[in-house]
């Protein structure tokens, strides 16, 4: 493996971007997809490096709201994710037992965005669309189930190595943007710091194919759920609907995502005919 390693280079003396130096993108996911394919909608070469075997198909976040939108419009991706996506121009907000307290309506801001409302889209959809783009884009390569062990800032570039299904391989970048994660590896390599902190709350987030407005007449498709002793939030998604609550901080997660305690939450929060345990 080879070492990661730094050293001072000056941007303004480097190679410009060509074929044999493009730019690298660690991290293949909304970020850096989204890096990659507005760098070749300019014309770049893009080398993209992701660990995972192909597009990450987790459930992870699953709102773009209008400044995200626009951003994204700009490489001609936001078509297709309105076609595969939920439009919601309002959102609510409601108190657990006294129901719906005050309802915004983004339409209101129609004069100052082109995308006055909340689009429910999963995000791996994205990092799907901007894959299948690419796979398409001669002037980018895609290297998926690789992983970086080595980086080293020479007067040449910034030259990679990188561990992939056929083995070690090095690479020499022009530059390299790093979209791979709070454990960056690119960080890590340059001696980048990440201060910061955990919040200790952990949630529980709850996907069910039940309509729950219909057994919550009124219900809005975006949801936030005040209440003294457990809140929560409710979004629809094109898939399914999400119910987020707190966990306490002494319940173990195995406690946590037991199909029984799950099934517990979710009759409180709308009554089915399916017995609770």
């Amino acid at each position: 493996m080879s070492s990661l390693s730094s050293m001072t280079w000056d941007p303004a003396t480097a190679s410009p971007v060509t074929p044999d130096r493009p730019v690298v993108v660690v991290g293949g996911g909304p970020v850096g997809m989204t890096a990659a394919a507005t760098l070749a909608a300019e014309g770049l070469p893009v080398v993209l490096v992701e660990q995972s075997p192909q597009p990450r198909p987790d459930w992870r976040a699953s709102t773009f709201h209008a400044a995200t939108l626009e951003l994204l419009d700009t490489i001609g991706i936001t078509e297709r994710m309105h076609a595969e996506g939920l439009v919601v121009p309002t959102y609510q907000f409601r108190d657990r037992r006294d129901g719906l307290i005050a309802e915004f309506d983004f339409r209101l801001l129609a004069d100052e965005t082109r995308f006055p409302y909340r689009l429910q889209l999963n995000q791996q959809q994205l990092v799907r669309f901007l894959a299948e783009r690419l796979h398409g884009d001669q002037r980018v390569r895609l290297h998926f189930g690789s992983r970086l062990t080595g980086l080293a800032i020479t007067a040449d570039g910034v030259r990679l190595t990188v561990e992939g299904p056929a083995g070690e391989s090095d690479l020499l970048a022009s530059y390299v943007v790093g979209a791979d994660g709070p454990r960056s590896t690119v960080r890590g390599a340059l001696d980048v710091p990440f201060e910061g902190f955990t919040y200790p709350e952990r949630f529980a987030i709850t996907s069910t194919p039940v309509d729950l407005q219909a057994l919550l007449p009124g219900l809005g498709h975006v949801n936030y759920v005040a209440d003294p002793q457990e809140w929560l939030f409710i979004l629809r998604t094109p898939e399914s609907w999400r119910v987020v609550w707190p966990v306490p901080p002494e319940m173990s997660a195995e406690e946590a995502g037991s199909a029984a305690r799950l099934q517990r939450q979710l009759q409180r929060v709308a009554r089915t005919s399916r017995a609770t345990r």
